[in-house]
């Protein structure tokens, strides 16, 4: 999937919306947040979802991302019989979209298990950052294709809003991805 398809079918989404009751659409968004030693990460995802049918929710909606890492290189030299610690340093800033598909499968329940949901996903992150290290320092793109399946609880703080975890995983590797398995999700919808 290209990002001109995603941007499309973003556009699209709210023109599906009002075909239904309004109680079924939400608004929410997730916060994902990572750091290490060596990794930082940082991501928000403003969402608008949507029941279709029942059991099974449909939303999209922008990704913002920020990612850095630090690593440490070590050269050996022969001549010196010596090591020499390299850092090498990359950022990255991403943008893009996010689709994705959730299913309560007991959604009816009496029960906790009415909150248990199943989520896949797919994202298109356009990046751009900058590599450097002590010899060279450049600007560089990408384009992120990246799935995710993933399980998740939401819980009501209210009449109406609601919070929710996830624990996904990407399905597929990119060279430049802003993301570690396992990814682990905040979200609320409102």
């Amino acid at each position: 999937m290209n990002r001109k398809l995603l941007l499309t079918i973003l556009c699209l989404l709210p023109t599906l919306l009002p075909a239904q009751e309004s109680k079924k659409v939400s608004i929410g968004g997730t916060l994902s947040v990572d750091f290490g030693r060596h990794y930082d990460r940082f991501e928000f995802t403003p969402t608008i979802s949507k029941k279709i049918l029942p059991k099974l929710y449909i939303g999209a909606g922008p990704s913002l991302s920020y990612y850095s890492q630090t690593a440490y290189i070590y050269q050996y030299n022969k001549e010196t019989n010596t090591s020499v610690e390299l850092k090498a340093k990359s950022n990255m800033r991403y943008l893009g979209g996010t689709l994705y598909t959730r299913f309560y499968p007991r959604e009816t329940a009496e029960n906790f298990t009415q909150n248990v949901f199943l989520q896949t996903r797919y994202e298109y992150l356009r990046g751009k950052g900058t590599y450097r290290n002590s010899d060279v320092k450049f600007n560089h793109t990408t384009n992120n294709n990246t799935f995710f399946t993933g399980l998740g609880y939401k819980h009501a703080l209210g009449k109406k809003s609601k919070i929710y975890f996830l624990l996904s995983f990407k399905l597929n590797e990119e060279k430049y991805s802003p993301y570690k398995n396992p990814i682990i999700q905040i979200g609320f919808d409102f």
